[in-house]
């Protein structure tokens, strides 16, 4: 496993044997201590949950078919520091890699923080390079981070990175990024995907070791601002 995480399971998500889920809501994961700040990332930021309707997922893409570009992610910061936002913090994406070894991290895609709503936005045009995806199957797991880093850019994660400037992560949500066709994904719940761009919410999956992850629209991802140590992760691989 990549990340070290123990999830203490509350119980309150599950998956019915009809296929259908809960949203992962109230469970919580306890990080191990780490005494490098590149393994403190590798655990808070691999992957608050939103409120919705119902388990439908509004109009989120959900089942096969072709996603379309460009694909835009976006939803509402969730700061709870007493501090505000930084001023100039923006929005990128960091994908997991954890297929091969050594395993490592991936930036792509990046976006903008609007301070009067209160919310981020990024904007995916093409799909993400090969290096940012898991193979050979191409699967790509990415967690928004919120950093004040204005020259962080493509590619792989440093291993001295500065991690005073990431501010926040999406630890409940995550862009899914499927290559191939969904219906012949080995993991179950894969197969909710379509091919292309999707965002996914953590769930619980009931005598597994590892979590997993839902559709839910692509403007529905909290972007939680606070230490990382103290936001509760998806434990997929």
């Amino acid at each position: 496993m990549w990340w070290a995480l123990h999830p203490a399971r509350e119980g309150v998500s599950e998956i019915a044997l009809d296929g259908r889920y809960t949203l992962k809501s109230g469970s919580s994961c306890a990080v191990d201590p780490l005494t490098h700040a590149y393994m403190r990332l590798r655990v808070s930021a691999l992957l608050a949950s939103v409120v919705l309707a119902s388990t439908a997922c509004g109009d989120s893409p959900v089942g096969t078919g072709e996603g379309k570009l460009p694909f835009t992610v976006s939803g509402p910061l969730d700061n709870r520091t007493a501090a505000p936002v930084p001023e100039g913090a923006r929005a990128v994406v960091l994908w997991v890699v954890s297929s091969g070894s050594p395993d490592y991290a991936y930036v792509y895609g990046a976006g903008t923080v609007d301070r009067a709503t209160n919310r981020f936005t990024v904007t995916f045009d093409a799909p993400p390079p090969a290096e940012a995806l898991n193979q050979p199957d191409g699967l790509g797991v990415g967690i928004v981070l919120l950093t004040t880093d204005a020259t962080l850019a493509e590619g792989r994660w440093p291993a001295d990175y500065d991690m005073a400037k990431i501010v926040g992560l999406s630890g409940q949500h995550a862009v899914i990024y499927l290559s191939g066709d969904p219906a012949k994904e080995p993991v179950a719940w894969l197969r909710a995907f379509r091919r292309g761009f999707n965002v996914g919410e953590g769930i619980t999956i009931p005598g597994s070791t590892f979590d997993g992850f839902a559709p839910v629209s692509a403007d529905a991802v909290r972007l939680i601002v606070d230490d990382l140590d103290n936001i509760d992760v998806v434990n997929w691989t």
